[in-house]
């Protein structure tokens, strides 16, 4: 049986993710996992895009607010660039794009959310162009009883907030099996998200 797009997304990054070498004590391969999940991400996001727009990957910066890293960017086609570094004029939509979505305890999600929530407000105050700014998950935990519902704890507090499966199911099926294929296939996939996600994109 064929995969649907979102669990295509997911076959992709974990055939690489379960390939890599386990990184020595005190390092990390995590930034490494972040821009794979985004390049995997954009490559499939980029065919419902207008003709007028491309999408970028990151790391890359806005003129005016350099101290702030994004993911990814939609831009117009003739947008100019420099040092990965583009005028905050030729920016459309603004991508924070994460692999295992938020975490802690109760007391640091309001931290979490503002903080995410703060650099899409500073982004809407300098690129004029600005539609949409969106955040990703490729996975987010929502448990079956007790515990912190991440996955609706995101969803309302993040605007345009997109996760694609949940991690204890993904984490769970890493453990029964090797063959990403078969976890892909078989993850708890959030209903809905990915055709929502499409739909802004298609309306940039």
């Amino acid at each position: 049986m064929p995969l649907s797009e979102p669990r295509k997304i997911l076959y992709e990054y974990l055939n690489i993710e379960l390939n890599l070498k386990e990184p020595p004590e005190g390092r990390s391969n995590k930034p490494f996992k972040g821009y794979i999940f985004s390049k995997i991400l954009s490559d499939y996001l980029k065919k419902y895009l207008s003709k007028d727009y491309k999408i970028v990957i990151g790391p890359l910066w806005i003129k005016d607010l350099e101290w702030i890293e994004w993911d990814c960017a939609v831009v117009k086609k003739d947008a100019k660039v420099e040092y990965n570094r583009y005028d905050p004029d030729d920016v459309i939509a603004l991508f924070e794009c994460k692999v295992r979505g938020v975490y802690g305890g109760y007391s640091d999600l309001p931290k979490t959310f503002k903080r995410i929530n703060n650099i899409f407000e500073e982004a809407k105050s300098v690129c004029s162009s600005l539609r949409k700014c969106i955040y990703v998950s490729l996975k987010e935990a929502k448990p079956k009883k007790d515990g912190i519902n991440y996955y609706e704890e995101t969803k309302k507090n993040i605007e345009n907030s997109f996760i694609l499966f949940n991690s204890r199911s993904v984490e769970k099926l890493k453990e029964m099996f090797s063959d990403p294929r078969e976890i892909a296939s078989k993850a708890e996939e959030f209903k809905g998200e990915w055709n929502k996600l499409v739909e802004i994109i298609r309306q940039l």
